[in-house]
């Protein structure tokens, strides 16, 4: 017998992890500002605790959120689907 969350899935919505002051940057803000180093740690602590979670991977094309996902998708070992 199935129960009610039998064969659902979850979405987990993550925002970007630390990136660089917007006001300092001085490239492309939408699409290049990148991570800073916190923002590093805070991904891959990201992968660290969701890993076992995760089967598949989506983000926004911007720098910083490909960033935020990239270590979390090459623990899962699938590729990141920018969309």
């Amino acid at each position: 017998m199935m129960g009610p969350m039998d064969g659902a899935h979850s979405i987990l919505l993550i925002r970007h992890a630390k990136a660089g002051s917007r006001s300092t940057w001085d490239g492309d803000d939408d699409s290049q500002r990148p991570l800073t180093p916190k923002g590093q740690r805070q991904a891959e602590a990201l992968a660290a605790r969701w890993h076992d979670r995760v089967t598949a991977v989506q983000s926004s094309p911007f720098l910083r959120c490909v960033e935020t996902i990239t270590p979390l998708a090459a623990r899962v070992g699938v590729e990141i689907e920018v969309v």
